[in-house]
């Protein structure tokens, strides 16, 4: 939000429907969870190779293997404004769904509006993104709330 200038959008905006837009990308994008352990409970082919039953197999949300190296972010991801954002995995699917998910989706939407609306002109100072390959997110974020130009 504060990387792609969405800030003064979402401030302005008379609902949280632009927040809701930058919520969903965030998701698409950094899922907070790269992958999910399964044990198989029966031997199958799989991708050519044989999984035995009770074999231990990880399901990537992400699209990538486990040892592939993640594109971090260095700049601010391109912001699709309208794209319908909701085909990724990010909260599960299925009967494996999280049952909390329209609340952490409502919750974030409010929480970046009110930002957006308190700290107008907030700039990010530094991002070290944790080093883990299935959950994801910072190690360190540091926010100017007063703006670089102040």
């Amino acid at each position: 939000m504060l990387g792609n200038g969405l800030a003064p959008r979402i401030a302005a905006a008379d609902t949280d429907e632009a927040a809701r837009e930058v919520v969903e990308r965030a998701l698409e994008v950094y899922a907070p969870l790269g992958h999910v352990a399964r044990i198989a409970t029966s031997t199958t082919e799989l991708g050519g190779r044989t999984v035995m039953e009770g074999d231990l197999v990880l399901v990537s949300l992400t699209g990538r293997g486990l040892f592939d190296t993640p594109q971090l972010p260095t700049a601010p991801t391109t912001h699709h404004q309208g794209a319908d954002r909701s085909d990724h995995v990010a909260f599960g699917f299925g009967m494996h769904y999280c049952v909390g998910a329209p609340l952490a989706r409502i919750t974030v939407a409010q929480l970046l509006t009110g930002f957006a609306r308190r700290f107008p002109d907030a700039t990010v100072k530094e991002v070290v993104w944790r080093k883990n390959r299935t959950f994801r997110g910072f190690d360190r974020l540091v926010l100017d709330l007063n703006g670089a130009s102040r």
